[in-house]
């Protein structure tokens, strides 16, 4: 149990960009572990924003410039991520409060829109490009540094679009759709800005939830959607499933923050008017979760038999520190077992193509640091984003969240299109129980199979 003192402290480093890898986890734990540790996080950067802002301490804008931008609020609240300020400002929090009557509610620490200066958050990859249809790109620094296509990794920065759709996947496992004319502003694994333009967001089902600014306000979904328009004049928002939030900007709203606005409704808020308007419901307008699902193309389906070649140990993660790592295989060899510290790995030789999804049902009864599965074209461990984490408590920075959802108990089903992350010629196929902790952990696999997805309609 982390104490109140330390937790002040970490917060401390947290916000001043100070943690080291064991203390962001440590860090993390306890968000995760207490409601009263989220909560003093999110009320401590709070008052460390107001202060930055009412100091004139704030970064400047990256190119392109947006609009005031350095007001925009794009700190995250999250049970796996951190929460807010610092415990040296815990003396100011009744003058804080004060100052927040004059100055609007914001979430988390003022920083420049697309530029990659939260402390908690990686220097890499933040999201990926995971769907695209007839898209017309326009030139952004961004997109001039990857490829523009399927599975190019996005790290913070600008995606804008001329026309056309782009499904853009958070590793947050939130998910925006598109729809030029666009521009957004990448800032981290789960926030972005909306400069202009219509999408539709997924917020996915992990506690960090997402957040949306825009010039105007900004929005918060956890376990919802919502279908945003933004413009010059105004912030239009459809709440498609769940609750959503709505935060001031630049001034406070004259009605209590946040703004809450349930599925089914739908509000815009104009520039320079402190209130929300309602305005008719179009669920029609955006993209329906089901558009999301993947479809399994007929006659594409390959099963995958763990008994038909060896299994192997995969590089050095597998016993490393000398500890147990056991695997064996049960239910006439199609479940897979894993216990310890246990990377273990089977030659497939098979081409990932774009539209490659692999099926699995999975369950452990003691959670790790790290389960799930990757690809590797040798047997050399060297790249910590080749694999795709379904459970355990660590969050690397390089290791993506958005398929992190087992719920803790029993069989879950996962579909997850390997196709949009992996290329080109694979060697070998690995399953991962990763505890170098306590080397308890485990981790099971079963009815693993290949298919390839139907293109969207």
């Amino acid at each position: 149990m982390t104490s109140s003192e330390e937790l002040n402290r970490l917060i401390s480093a947290a916000l001043d960009g100070q943690l080291t890898e064991a203390e962001q986890s440590e860090l993390r734990a306890a968000l995760r572990e207490s409601s009263s540790a989220r909560e003093r996080y999110l009320e401590y950067a709070h008052l460390d924003s107001l202060l930055q802002w009412e100091q004139g301490d704030l970064p400047g804008l990256a190119e392109p410039p947006m609009q005031k931008m350095d007001e925009s609020p794009i700190r995250l609240s999250s049970q796996r991520q951190v929460r807010r300020l610092r415990w040296m400002l815990a003396a100011a929090l009744a003058i804080c409060c004060l100052l927040s009557g004059l100055l609007f509610t914001r979430i988390g620490q003022p920083a420049a829109v697309a530029k990659n200066i939260d402390p908690l958050s990686e220097s890499g990859p933040v999201a990926i490009i995971s769907q695209v249809e007839d898209v017309v790109w326009c030139s952004t620094d961004l997109l001039e540094s990857v490829p523009r296509k399927v599975g190019s990794p996005l790290s913070t920065g600008w995606v804008k679009i001329e026309s056309g759709k782009v499904q853009i996947d958070f590793y947050s496992g939130a998910t925006l759709l598109l729809e030029g004319p666009i521009e957004l502003g990448i800032n981290a694994r789960n926030r972005a800005h909306l400069k202009e333009g219509k999408l539709t967001f997924f917020s996915g089902d992990q506690p960090e939830g997402f957040y949306l600014s825009s010039e105007h306000a900004q929005l918060y979904g956890e376990g919802a959607s919502g279908g945003v328009v933004v413009n010059d004049r105004q912030l239009e928002t459809h709440a498609l499933a769940g609750t959503l939030k709505l935060f001031g900007s630049r001034m406070p709203l004259d009605v209590p923050e946040p703004v809450l606005l349930e599925a089914g409704n739908a509000f815009v808020l104009r520039k320079g008017i402190r209130n929300v308007e309602p305005v008719e419901f179009l669920s029609t307008s955006f993209a329906r979760a089901e558009d999301l699902e993947l479809r399994e193309q007929p006659g594409t389906s390959r099963p995958f038999h763990f008994a038909d070649q060896p299994m192997l140990g995969y590089g050095f993660q597998d016993g490393q520190h000398g500890l147990p790592a056991e695997a064996e295989l049960l239910d006439h060899h199609e479940r897979l077992v894993l216990r310890g510290n246990t990377w273990k790995m089977f030659e497939v030789d098979m081409e990932v193509t774009e539209d490659l999804v692999i099926e699995f049902e999975f369950r452990s009864d003691q959670e790790g640091q790290i389960h799930g599965f990757g690809f590797d074209t040798d047997d050399t461990y060297n790249d910590r984003s080749s694999i795709m984490q379904i459970h355990g408590y660590e969050m690397l920075p390089t290791i993506g969240q958005q398929y992190n959802t087992y719920a803790g108990e029993g069989w879950q089903r996962f579909r997850i299109p390997v196709g949009r992350y992996f290329s080109g010629k694979q060697k070998y196929l690995y399953f991962v129980a990763d505890d170098d902790v306590t080397a308890r952990a485990t981790s099971e696999f079963r009815h693993v199979r290949f298919f390839r997805s139907q293109p969207r309609r």
